[in-house]
């Protein structure tokens, strides 16, 4: 599927509800996030985007971020989905960002759930503070 299409589908009120960076339902996410986490553009779902939290692995705790994103015949073909890491929330890389997990895809949603951490702890004392963002590019 591509924005195209999923946006020609949708029945905005106005021709240029459906751009990329609009916000219809005025809720968090403009269009293109809605398109990338398979949520309704026409609906305020902001409960429904991504959420941060604390992942234990191999008896550490990383900063993690957990999204959702729709799969198998409705995946993003025009889409690239990054997780990214800044200490200062000015300077921004995708280093220091694993890709913990990506699940099945959800029999009736169709969307599948990807985990992203940090590759530092939160017990490193080098560590004052991080932050992770999901970054999606429109090809």
């Amino acid at each position: 599927m591509t924005y195209e299409s999923w946006a020609a589908a949708i029945p905005f009120d106005l021709p240029e509800e459906a751009a990329v960076n609009a916000n219809p339902d005025n809720d968090l996410f403009l269009n293109l996030m809605e398109y990338a986490l398979g949520l309704d553009p026409l609906v305020s779902d902001s409960d429904r985007g991504p959420t941060g939290g604390l992942l234990e692995v191999g008896g550490q705790s990383y900063q993690s971020f957990t999204y959702r994103r729709p799969a198998g015949d409705q995946e993003r073909s025009d889409l690239t989905y990054k997780g990214e890491r800044s200490i200062d929330l000015v300077n921004w890389s995708d280093t220091g960002v694993i890709e913990e997990s990506v699940s099945a895809p959800d029999p009736v949603s169709g969307l599948v759930t990807v985990v992203l951490r940090s590759a530092t702890s939160v017990t490193d004392p080098a560590l004052v503070r991080e932050f992770l963002r999901l970054v999606v590019i429109k090809q």
